[in-house]
């Protein structure tokens, strides 16, 4: 939703793999290193990562879709790594929804405010009516939990 329209409609996976960013691995590491060293690390590998976030104990990298392929090799690679790197633990997970929410509305704010139009339809099928989209979900829904 976005200023009282529906802007995009589909499951979770749909959603996810629309707009999604991709992945992020969090970092734990002691309040006293910083942050460059494993940045630095993790964009030698994959040069288009991104520090998302970072404080005394925890960094958080996005790893763009695309290079999923570089994964296996940077897990490697940072078990290696670990001790001369000095983080304790790291973890790794997909975009989640609120990532996708927050994208699609920067996209829905940028494009009204450039284009000066009132709706965007983020599906896939650009002729498909969004709000025929939406009460087909919603009529499908309702039918099974009726049942």
């Amino acid at each position: 939703m976005g200023e009282g329209k529906i802007r995009c409609c589909g499951t979770s996976l749909f959603l996810k793999s629309k707009f999604g960013t991709g992945f992020k691995i969090n970092f734990i590491k002691e309040r006293d290193i910083g942050y460059e060293d494993i940045i630095n690390f993790v964009k030698q590998r994959i040069p288009n990562a991104n520090l998302v976030e970072y404080s005394d104990v925890n960094i958080v990298i996005e790893i763009p879709r695309e290079n999923i392929d570089k994964l296996s090799q940077l897990f490697r690679d940072l078990e290696q790594n670990k001790d001369k790197l000095k983080f304790n633990n790291y973890g790794f997970g997909s975009s989640n929804l609120e990532d996708v929410f927050l994208k699609v509305s920067e996209v829905n704010d940028h494009h009204l405010k450039s284009n000066n139009i009132n709706h965007i339809s983020f599906d896939d099928d650009d002729n498909k009516d969004l709000s025929y989209s939406f009460i087909t979900h919603f009529n499908a829904l309702f039918l099974k939990r009726m049942r």
